[in-house]
């Protein structure tokens, strides 16, 4: 008996504390030869379902909906709203897919629209997830040579400056 009471003790204080913060990632490029940026968002999938479905866009797994077009056009609405890149002017990004993979993180794949990389710097907004989780925080990598730079954002920092 003190063994099960031992094991819901810890089931439960382990469930309770199982999701303490949440994060999502964005690693982006320039493709050179076709002037485009190519960015790949990863997420828990779970959490951007509840998401989901806490602000109105009803869905219960991401996966049923890889070629549905309406829950595409849904998802890609909803993610830009929070993930912006301005590069001389707004760059405008459209989604090409996603997947959920077996570890339970979903990756979104978007290209913009053909643009011309900026000189100095590139301004990006990436808040995903944070109007609804308070301890959202999400990081972005812009691919670039000779090295990567990594941002971060945070509930007082939903705006980042990366110079090039």
């Amino acid at each position: 008996m003190k063994s099960f009471l031992l094991f819901l003790l810890l089931s439960l204080s382990s469930s309770t504390f199982a999701h303490e913060y949440f994060f999502a990632f964005i690693e982006l490029d320039f493709n050179e030869e076709k002037k485009v940026f190519e960015a790949t968002l990863t997420a828990s999938a779970h959490d951007v379902e509840d998401v989901l479905n806490e602000v109105g866009i009803p869905i219960k797994e991401l996966e049923d909906h890889y070629t549905d077009k309406e829950m595409i056009q849904k998802l890609e609405s909803f993610i830009l709203k929070h993930f912006e890149v301005n590069s001389n002017g707004n760059v405008m990004f459209k989604l090409i897919g996603f997947e959920v993979n077996k570890q339970g993180l979903v990756n979104f794949y978007f290209s913009s629209t053909p643009t011309e990389l900026p000189s100095k710097e590139l301004t990006v907004k990436f808040d995903f997830l944070m109007n609804q989780l308070d301890q959202q925080q999400n990081k972005l990598t812009f691919i670039t040579e000779p090295e990567a730079k990594t941002v971060v954002f945070l509930q007082n920092s939903r705006t980042q400056t990366i110079v090039l």
